[in-house]
């Protein structure tokens, strides 16, 4: 079977629409998914770049995984219903404050205040880092096992209310 331009060119088509699509379902952005029209002027390093962050993106979704999987099993649900209250307290109070000081310094640096108020919202979530902190606190005696449990509460409760967050930002601001 000979291979007509007009062949490969639809062959060609149909594959980047595939490979599209599959970046599509990984929320890789548009103009990275998105091909030019006419094939031949499409700049080579484009396809490696797909080709890698396909091989790259389920990566992430098995890590993510194994982090969340890990900082679960560090949780003690029996601490969470005792201090139930005090912990959405907690909360409450850090996600506020972590708003109010992302937009304050957002401001600072001369963003307006619809993308201050973005950064402080889209940053209220504690971050990993601090869970390693709060490990070294403990193993150090720094912090008492209930402290550390309730950091911990806290911490997987602002991861868990982080993605509606970020989602009600923008409309929001």
């Amino acid at each position: 079977m000979t291979e007509s331009p007009f062949n490969t060119a639809v062959f060609r088509m149909r594959r980047n629409s595939l490979v599209g699509d599959s970046l599509k379902a990984y929320d890789v952005p548009e103009r990275v998914r998105t091909y030019d029209i006419d094939m031949d002027v499409m700049h080579p390093l484009r396809h490696k770049m797909i080709e890698i962050i396909l091989d790259i993106l389920p990566l992430r979704d098995y890590f993510s995984s194994i982090f969340f999987i890990s900082i679960g099993m560090l949780l003690n649900i029996g601490n969470f219903l005792d201090h139930f209250s005090l912990i959405l307290g907690i909360t409450l109070i850090l996600v506020v404050m972590k708003v109010v000081s992302g937009f304050l310094a957002s401001v600072a640096v001369g963003n307006s205040a619809r993308i201050s108020f973005i950064v402080g919202v889209r940053l209220a979530q504690v971050g990993e880092f601090s869970l390693i902190l709060a490990g070294l606190a403990l193993t150090q005696g720094l912090l008492s096992s209930d402290h550390h449990q309730t950091f911990l509460t806290v911490a997987v409760l602002t991861m868990l209310i982080a993605p509606l967050l970020i989602q009600v930002s923008s409309p929001a601001s």
